[in-house]
């Protein structure tokens, strides 16, 4: 030992208080956990933490894929509220089983023939109207209520004003919009109304008598003054001749 040299000395000495540290070391105590369902002893990967053992597991494209078309379902069969959740299911039978009203669009001289004029059975209420028309616009939901009324026993036609067919609105006598036809099986044409807001009461009436078949008759005061001061000035006038 004296010929030796000092760093295999230094060398020897250190390995020899190495295995006397770990002999007297106290042995490692368990980590614990704040979450019982995890082992508390987590293999860690290379480069790894503890967190890493808590976060789920990387998603392939696929599942990641499918992950996210099952939310997009998820928020789709639901529509949030003040008072918690509304299953959209109830908001999609609504609008399947919702019906349009019978209203015809007319746009030629052909299929307003073919429509209105060679109509064999029932009344036919003609809408004239312009996209443009604010008035027309306000009337469209009370048209469409009425179509709905009366579905099964009138017919309902609305021809709207565009360059193609204005002709069409000029040579039917239509002076503005909205305006309204009604047409009578038996004997053509027998109304010609103003379907503004304003005055679409009239409009109702009126389609009311014709499909009751029966009419509003003036007071007997009212039919006789006017037809007998005609016949006492024309027959005051036969005696002056």
């Amino acid at each position: 030992m004296t010929g030796s040299s000092p760093v295999l000395l230094i060398a020897l000495l250190a390995t020899t208080l190495g295995q006397c540290a770990n002999a007297f070391a106290p042995s490692p105590r368990p980590r614990t956990s704040l979450h019982t369902n995890i082992p508390s002893s987590i293999p860690r990967r290379d480069g790894g933490t503890i967190l890493s053992a808590v976060a789920e597991p990387p998603f392939m494209p696929e599942e990641k894929e499918k992950k996210d078309n099952s939310n997009n379902d998820d928020k789709d069969e639901w529509t949030e509220s003040n008072g918690g959740f509304i299953p959209n299911i109830l908001r999609r039978n609504t609008k399947q089983t919702k019906k349009k009203p019978n209203v015809i669009p007319v746009m030629t001289i052909q299929e307003f023939k073919d429509t209105v004029v060679d109509e064999p059975e029932k009344i036919v209420v003609v809408k004239y109207y312009a996209a443009w028309c604010r008035s027309c616009r306000a009337v469209a939901p009370h048209f469409a209520k009425l179509a709905s009324d009366y579905a099964s026993s009138v017919k309902f036609v609305e021809v709207p004003l565009t360059k193609e067919n204005a002709y069409l609105h000029e040579g039917l006598g239509v002076p503005s919009v909205p305006f309204c036809h009604m047409y009578h099986p038996a004997v053509g044409l027998v109304e010609e109304l103003k379907m503004n807001k304003k005055d679409f009461p009239v409009v109702k009436k009126a389609l009311k008598t014709y499909v009751q078949g029966s009419c509003d008759i003036p007071e007997e005061g009212a039919i006789l003054s006017e037809p007998m001061s005609t016949v006492t000035e024309v027959h005051n006038e036969s005696e002056f001749e």
